[in-house]
Formats: structure tokens, C-alpha cells, sequence
């Protein structure tokens, strides 16, 4: 079939056809068909799926447990289904069960007569010999041996055209790994990982800080493209997206967990094309041109309730793409979670229903209810495709293809084929196709070379470095530094990348790989042979290479040399020379060194610049991010003249060095007088007691007054904090007790964590009878403030904790209600109820370029929740977390704390505990992480908003698109 012109597959985009399901209305491009062919009773809640090689369909499907992971781990309740259609109409009607027993199921691959099927921590291998469709051998394919409370550990695999099998890792958990040359690698970064079907050494392909990389998907040249979420931090309506996977690249957020691992520049690689708050999943290309899109990408974004369309536009040594909806749903509780071609050309598309609420990207609720179903799209009147072209077999006759007035698709099968083969005439056979006419097999080929290491095509990839196509520069760089040419490294290093970065990355990523420091360094020390030496095993850059780099006149070279330098404390003495030189000359940015300053702040000299430094905001900076667990004394004296000279950088200074040792009577009593100025803001004379080691217990009334409702959480949040660590008397604790009666019900739960520490029965008793309705208060927070009271307090308690029990019907009466009470918002008075101080909103999250970073990025919350979804969120935000923004229990042995783990690494973990209030615990004093059940953000806010400042503020989030 003759692939569709561009214009007629734009246009065939430009209209739409709907198509109705039940309540639900599908909508695709004009000129497509969409036909349901399985869902219940047949299948209930599909997942993933692939054919066999008869056409028969696997399909993994999930029990409606939300169970915690261990649980499923334990149970295992979920399944493979194996359907067929007996009839011909393309419908299926029979099923079988071919295995059960599964924990969470998050891949599906056929091949070869068996079944892979990822169920974190292992990749299972089912085998049905006698054909009756039930497996009845089972087998430990893979085992990452690491399972985090989402699951998100493991995806795939994928089949690569090049027959090996690809997955993915994610959730930041340890793992080991020996490589083929008996490296140990450890990681706890996301990564594309890769080995020979059969088994092997595991093969790192790509690293990242991505929370969650889920679907893989392979261009005709072997090009590798990866959908997932949290590439970046969600800001300005970006967080999920595609990206082309380049070998050997570091790609998603900057994260502790990255640190260690190969780079090629301080900035990671770029994401191709940015999906939002899409929670996306699988990820397709079209190998037939039966709908008109072939080798064009087809993505599920499971938030966004939708099939994205993306083609391939080259740019350089990668790609940029074109974007279209492919197929929408107008139903909330469609979430699709598959995409995958079937053998006629049309697509398939799995919609697992409303089950899933563990980790879930929209926070709904449980609704195990709402069942899937399985959807073809194909076009109208679209004739079965012919059976893929049949090649010759034996290596000969595959080889003379390369020869032979074959079409540029055959001869690529022809790369794909050879390549399947392990033998050595196969990897012979394959070399001419490096010579090929056609741009494309040429990169095949490139893609086969490397796979397999095969040192007698190293002349000929050599050659390649000077092509005309980046594209084919990148694949040649990539090849080379997997064969491990020597002779390369001067072809390498003079290669031109026309400022291309992805080329760029491919050329140094491959000097590294090679690791021949002498022939790296004989070229002379451009911006590639100094990355390179610096990250290669034995690379020896010395500070006297880099030093005189500081001050290039070359702005790429000097941004190089300042990175290097960074990673290098023990070049301390040149580097802070160099620094002190730098800023007295402004030739350098206030950004680039306060995190050279970070890097090098356990240095004695550089303790001294900081010091110098300490009244001005650079200095203050890097003594608030520092994260020393012994700072010097000067640092203390230094940010006590800050404060007395009134510099606003100086408090955060100062509530950095709160727990630090020795405490510092001087900064204590500038706090102490700052926070005795009646004439201060309140804000700031709280402040200054959030950051004295021991607050006075005369500050008590002036804490007491942002506990009274309508009161701005943030002031809220510091007095509690100062609370926490003051010394009251049993009639302080009465007057806290009738404090926490008259509160706002959003802030029962934190004002309750107050008494966490109290014994007193007396108080105990005033507490229990201080609320009629303990509404806003979580059955965990009553459970740890009962902690120290007398026994006969926490059986006096009962009543409550059976009021309090989370009841999913009564969540669900009780949106119910709100929801028909609401009257019309308006979007006006909605984002004025956003940026008030009563809900504090935007003191956590985003939207577009302001607001805090606590919460989730809310810029366009409106695309992926419903109005229902969003009363959820305000009244129940305990309900279920958004990935990434779940709440921590950082047990310490002189404490707890809650908050979101913002960074992790061996020397310190940062907890967020609320907007403004970043807390670096020393990794020694931590005994356990443990995921908390409640939310950072208050519950309850519908006893502190009126129902239409609640129908204003979702008014104005659903219009956040």
C-alpha cells in the first residue's frame, strides 16, 4: 500500500467522527472506524497486551485491588487472559485464563512462543507446550529484587528490531548489577536497561531522574523513544513527555539520584516533546502504513483520557515532532493504558476503567466498578494488510538483498534479520549495509554494529564520522565507542557536531566508552576532551588543565571548566582562587557560584570566603543550602550581624543552622531581639523564633494568635513549629486546648500534632472533649497524639477513632452532597479565593510562573480532573497522593517529622514540610522512611470555605487548560 500524502493525512486529522459507547462518546480523525472488540464479562480490567504469532491476543488484566504493593505482592490476585476470536469478525468470544497468580502487571511481550510478563520485582517467562491455552511452565525471566509502594520499578520488556529485550526501571530504589566487562554497577536512577533474550549481562542504555519511564517504542533505524512522566519539575503546565533515548544519555529531572553516573554536560538532554500532567504509558509506532501514519508515534495519556498522535519531524541528530489527537474520550473514568498495532495495520487501544487508585495520577476515587474494554481504530473500508514480506532464509541470500534493487524497508529487515543471528557471518554479512544508498539502513546497520561490538566494522563507521547526516554522525560516534576503536579517538574529536547537542553528547559519550586518556588528551583540551578525560576511567584531568580554563574568554569552554571544577573538591585551592578572582570581577553568574560554593563549603578556604560573604545574599545562600552538620563559628557570628542589620536572606541562613552544633548564643540573641520588635511583621518575628534552638516560653501568647481561624497557613505552620519546642505549663496546655477547639477544621490536624508530646491526663481529658465533630482530623494524626497520654485516654478515645474510620461510601455521600449544593462559580472570584491567605493555596502550588512548589503544578489541573475529581482533592486530600508529592514519615532518633522527600542522598535527606519550610536532616540521625497516610495539604476546607467560594475555586481550576 502506497504511504498517504502528508496533506491528506493532515486533513484526514482536521475533522472529527464520534462514536458512542455506552455513556461515553469516542472521538477520532474523520475517515476512521472505532469498534469495540472485548471488554466484560470476556475481559474486565485489560491492562497491556500482544498477539502471538496466530493472532491470538494476551492480555494482562488487573483483580480492582488497590491493596498496598506488598499485599498484591503477597496475594498475588491479578492475570493473563488469552482471547481469540473464533469467528473471523474481529471481535473476541472465547478466552482462557493462561495465568494467574500475578502481582501488579506492567508489561506484556510475545515472543518466540512464550509469554514476558512484567510484575514487579520480576520479568515472568509463561510457556504453554501443548497449545491448550494455559501456561503451565512459569519462569523467573529477570529479577530487580526491589518493589517501592507505587511499583513503578519495572516495565516491559520491549522486543528491540535488533532481538534484544529492553525495559524499564524506575522509582529510585537500589539495585546492583555486574556488567559484561565484571563492572559492578549500582544505581538508584531510572534507566532503560537491555540483554539477549536468552539471558546474559544486563546492559545500562540510558539514565535519567524521571520518576516513572513506562513505554518504549523503536524507529525502522533502531532508534529508541520512551514515554514517561516527570522528566521535568512540574512547572508551567510540563511535567510528562517523550523523549528520543539516546544511548548513553541522562535525561529527566536534576536528582540526587543521578549523581555518580556518566555525563556528558551540567545540563541534561532534552525532552523531544512535553505531554503536561498526561501520566503517559505506552508507546507505539505504526510499522504498516494501513491508517496512513507509518513510522509516526501513537502515545496513551492516562490523566488526559486520550491517544495522541506524533509525527517524526528530523532536527539535527534527533527529532522534533507534530502533534494530534488520535482518539479522545469524553468519560472521566477512561484511562488508557495500552496502544499497540495489530497484524491487519489497525490499532488497538486498552481502556483499563476506573480501578486503579494506588499512586494515581488524577487522585480519584476507588471505583473497581467501572470496567474497560479493548478498542480497535482503523480506517473505513480498509482492506487486511498483506502478510510482511517473507525473507529468504540463510545469510547468503539476506546479504545479496544489500545488492540487489530490493525497497529500502527490505533491506532494513534484511540488518534486522542478520542481526537476530549471533554468528560471526551474520555480523560479516551485515557490514555492507554501512555502505548502503539509503540513509536509513545505513543507520540500521550502525544500530547492529553496536550491539554487537563488531570490531571489523570500525573503519568503515570511522568513515561515517563525516557524513552529511547528524543523524548518521550520532549513530556512527555511538557505534564507535561500543566497539571500541582506539584508532577513533582523533576522528572524534574533531568531529563536527554543529552545535547539535545531541550529536555533541554521542562524539563525547563516545571518547568516554574508549577511555584512551593519552589520544583524548593529544587533541588538545577542547570542551569534548575535557568532559571526557574528566568522566572516563583513568581520564587524569589535573587542576592544572583546568584552572587556566576558568577565565576563557570561550563562554562554552569557561562553563565547562567551572562544571569540572565543581565536581572536584579536591582542587579546592586553585578553584577558590580562581572563584574569589571571578566575583571580584562580576565575570561570573550568582547561580554558577553558589553551587560551586555548596560543592566546596566542607573546605576550610572556602569556609572563609563564605564567611566574607555571609552579609551579602550569595553567602547567606550557600549557608542556608550548605547542609553541614558542623559549620564553623564564624558562619553563626557572621549571620547574627545579618540579621541585626536587617538582611532578608539572613533568617533562612539562620533556620539552616537551627539544629546544627555548636549553637551560637550570639545568633540566638540577634533572633531573640529581632523577634521582641513589636513593630516587625509578624511574619518575621515568628520566623525568628522558628529558628532559635530554644524558643522562650514568653513567646507563647504571640503563637497562640495565628492558631485563630481565618488565619494565613504559613503563619500558622512556623507557630506550630515553634510550638513544638517550647516548654509550657499545664495551663498553657489548657489554653492550647481551647485554642485548638475555636480553630479552622483545616487546621485541627497539624494544631493536633502539638500534643504528640504532652502526658498529662488532665489535658488529655480536655482534649477528647474539646470538638463536637472531630471533622479535618485523620485517624492517624488522633492515633499519634494520644502517643504519651495515659492509657485510659486512648480507650477514652474509641468513639472518636470509630468516627473518624474512613468510610469510601460516605467520602463518596458526602461529594455527592457538595457537588448538588454548589451553585455556578465564577472564575474571578475563584482565583481570588486561590491567592487569598484564607486557603494559602498558592503559598504550594504553581500556576504557570508563580506560586509555591510544595503541591502538585496546578497550571492545567482543568485537563485532567473532573469538577468531582477537584472537591476530591480540597476535602479529601488524603484520599490518594499525586506521584511524587506523597508525604513521608522520616523517623530520627530525636523525632519525627512529615513532609515530602525532596532530595535523598548519602550525606543528608531534604524534607519539605510545608511552603518555605525545607529541612536537611543529617543521613545519620535517620532511622527509618516511611510513606505517611496523610496529606501535606489541611483536610476539611469545607468547613473554612462557604459552598461558592468552593464552586469559584474549581470553577477557576477547571479552567486551568
Amino acid at each position: 500500500m502506497r504511504p498517504l500524502p502528508l496533506l491528506l493525512a493532515l486533513a484526514l486529522s482536521a475533522t472529527a467522527a464520534e462514536f458512542r459507547f455506552g455513556a461515553q462518546t469516542l472521538t477520532v480523525p474523520d475517515g476512521f472506524i472505532v469498534e469495540r472488540v472485548a471488554g466484560p464479562p470476556l475481559v474486565d480490567r485489560p491492562v497491556e497486551a500482544d498477539f502471538d504469532e496466530q493472532g491470538r491476543l494476551y492480555v494482562t488484566e488487573a483483580s480492582g485491588t488497590n491493596d498496598k504493593i506488598e499485599k498484591q505482592l503477597a496475594d498475588k490476585p491479578h492475570r493473563v487472559l488469552r482471547l481469540v476470536d473464533t469467528d473471523g469478525d474481529g471481535t473476541y468470544d472465547k478466552r482462557t485464563v493462561f495465568a494467574d497468580g500475578l502481582a501488579l502487571p506492567e508489561g506484556c511481550l510475545w515472543h518466540d512462543g512464550s509469554l514476558y510478563v512484567a510484575a514487579p520485582p520480576q520479568i515472568w517467562k509463561f510457556t504453554d507446550s501443548d497449545d491448550d491455552g494455559i501456561a503451565e511452565k512459569r519462569e523467573v525471566w529477570f529479577d530487580g529484587k526491589t518493589l517501592t509502594h507505587c511499583a513503578n520499578d519495572l516495565h516491559g520488556p520491549y522486543l528491540g528490531p535488533d532481538g534484544w529485550f529492553y525495559w524499564c526501571k524506575g522509582a529510585f530504589a537500589d539495585q546492583s548489577y555486574t556488567l559484561a566487562d565484571g563492572t559492578e554497577f549500582k544505581t538508584k536512577a531510572s534507566h532503560i536497561f537491555r540483554r539477549r533474550p536468552e539471558g546474559g549481562p544486563v546492559e545500562p542504555v540510558l539514565t535519567g531522574g524521571m520518576d516513572n519511564p513506562v513505554g518504549l517504542a523503536f524507529a525502522a533505524t533502531g532508534e529508541r523513544f520512551l514515554a514517561g512522566t516527570f522528566f521535568v519539575n512540574p512547572a508551567n503546565g510540563q511535567r510528562d513527555g517523550l523523549i528520543h533515548a539516546i544511548y548513553g544519555g541522562v535525561y529527566g529531572k536534576q536528582t540526587d539520584r543521578i549523581e555518580g553516573h556518566v555525563r556528558t554536560s551540567p545540563a541534561l538532554m532534552p525532552v523531544m516533546t512535553h505531554l503536561g500532567p498526561a501520566a503517559a504509558c505506552a508507546l507505539m509506532r505504526a510499522e504498516s502504513d494501513a491508517l496512513g501514519f507509518r513510522d509516526q508515534l501513537f502515545a496513551t495519556s492516562f490523566n488526559l483520557r486520550r491517544v495522541s498522535r506524533h509525527e517524526l519531524v528530523p532536527a539535527g541528530a534527533s527529532f522534533t515532532t507534530r502533534d494530534f489527537d488520535f482518539l479522545t474520550s469524553d468519560a472521566p473514568d477512561f484511562h488508557p493504558t495500552d496502544v499497540f498495532e495489530a497484524p491487519d495495520g489497525s490499532v488497538l487501544i486498552i481502556d483499563t476503567g476506573g480501578w486503579y487508585k494506588l499512586c494515581c495520577p488524577t487522585s480519584q476515587l476507588h471505583k473497581p466498578d467501572v470496567l474497560g474494554a479493548i478498542y480497535r481504530v482503523r480506517r473505513k473500508d480498509m482492506p487486511k494488510a498483506a502478510a510482511p514480506r517473507a525473507l529468504a532464509p540463510g545469510i547468503a541470500a539476506l546479504s545479496a538483498i544489500f545488492d540487489s534493487e530490493k525497497d529500502a524497508r527490505t533491506r532494513v529487515a534484511a540488518v534486522w534479520a542478520l542481526t537476530r543471528d549471533p554468528s560471526a557471518a551474520a555480523r560479516d554479512a551485515t557490514r555492507p549495509a554501512l555502505a548502503d544508498r539509503d540513509p536509513v539502513v545505513v543507520q540500521a546497520a550502525l544500530h547492529s554494529v553496536s550491539v554487537w561490538r563488531d570490531r571489523g566494522a570500525a573503519e568503515a563507521v570511522t568513515n561515517l564520522l563525516g557524513s552529511g547526516s547528524l543523524a548518521i554522525r550520532r549513530a556512527a560516534a555511538e557505534a564507535l565507542g561500543r566497539i571500541g576503536n582506539a584508532a577513533s579517538v582523533p576522528r572524534l574529536l574533531r568531529a563536527e557536531s554543529k552545535g547539535d547537542r545531541v550529536l555533541e553528547h554521542s562524539l563525547t559519550y563516545a571518547l568516554i566508552e574508549l577511555a584512551q586518556p593519552a589520544a583524548t588528551r593529544a587533541g588538545g583540551l577542547s570542551r569534548r576532551a575535557l568532559v571526557a578525560l574528566d568522566q572516563m576511567r583513568g581520564g587524569d584531568l589535573r587542576v592544572e588543565d583546568v584552572a587556566p580554563l576558568l577565565a576563557s574568554g570561550d563562554a562554552t569552554l569557561r562553563e565547562t571548566a567551572w562544571w569540572i571544577a565543581g565536581r572536584h573538591p579536591e582542587w579546592s585551592t586553585a578553584t577558590l582562587g580562581a572563584l574569589r578572582e571571578a566575583l571580584e570581577r562580576k565575570q561570573l553568574p550568582a547561580a554558577e557560584a553558589e553551587t560551586l560554593l555548596i560543592g566546596l563549603a566542607a573546605r576550610d578556604a572556602a569556609q572563609q570566603l563564605i564567611t566574607a560573604l555571609a552579609t551579602e545574599p550569595l553567602g547567606l545562600r550557600v549557608i542556608a543550602r550548605s547542609g553541614l552538620k558542623t559549620p564553623p563559628a564564624a558562619w553563626f557570628d557572621a549571620v547574627a550581624q545579618a540579621i541585626d542589620q536587617g538582611k532578608p536572606a539572613a533568617l533562612d541562613a539562620a533556620l539552616a543552622l537551627r539544629e546544627r552544633k555548636p549553637p551560637s548564643p550570639v545568633l540566638a540573641a540577634a533572633l531573640g531581639r529581632l523577634a521582641a520588635k513589636t513593630e516587625a511583621p509578624i511574619e518575621t518575628r515568628l520566623t525568628a523564633l522558628d529558628a532559635m534552638p530554644g524558643p522562650p516560653a514568653d513567646a507563647f501568647a504571640l503563637l497562640l494568635r495565628p492558631l485563630a481561624p481565618g488565619q494565613p497557613l504559613l503563619l500558622r505552620r512556623t507557630a506550630i513549629s515553634v510550638l513544638r519546642r517550647i516548654p509550657m505549663s499545664e495551663g498553657q496546655w489548657l489554653e492550647l486546648v481551647r485554642t485548638f477547639s475555636q480553630c479552622d477544621p483545616s487546621a485541627r490536624g497539624e494544631v493536633l500534632t502539638l500534643f504528640e508530646r504532652c502526658g498529662s491526663e488532665t489535658i488529655g481529658i480536655a482534649l477528647l472533649a474539646a470538638l463536637p465533630d472531630w471533622r479535618g482530623v485523620s485517624p492517624d494524626a488522633l492515633r499519634r497524639a494520644m502517643t504519651k497520654f495515659p492509657a485510659v485516654i486512648g480507650k477514652a478515645a474509641t468513639p472518636i477513632f470509630a468516627s473518624l474510620g474512613v468510610d469510601p461510601a460516605k467520602q463518596n455521600a458526602r461529594l455527592d452532597e457538595l457537588a448538588a449544593l454548589l451553585p455556578t462559580g465564577d472564575i474571578r472570584r475563584g482565583q481570588a479565593v486561590f491567592q487569598s491567605a484564607k486557603t494559602a493555596c498558592a503559598s504550594c502550588h504553581a500556576m504557570g510562573y508563580l506560586g509555591g512548589n510544595v503541591g502538585p503544578d496546578l497550571t492545567r489541573i482543568g485537563k485532567i480532573r473532573t469538577e468531582r475529581d477537584l472537591i476530591e482533592a480540597l476535602i479529601f486530600p488524603s484520599a490518594s497522593f499525586v506521584r511524587s508529592y506523597e508525604s513521608s514519615l522520616v523517623r530520627m532518633k530525636a523525632g519525627e517529622l512529615l513532609g515530602i522527600v525532596r532530595a535523598d542522598n548519602a550525606n543528608e535527606l531534604t524534607l519539605v514540610a510545608g511552603p518555605g519550610a525545607e529541612v536537611r536532616v543529617p543521613r545519620g540521625d535517620v532511622q527509618s522512611v516511611e510513606p505517611a497516610p496523610t496529606s501535606l495539604m489541611p483536610a476539611g476546607y469545607d468547613g473554612v470555605l462557604t459552598p461558592q467560594e468552593i464552586a469559584d475555586l474549581v470553577v477557576f481550576l477547571k479552567a486551568s487548560q
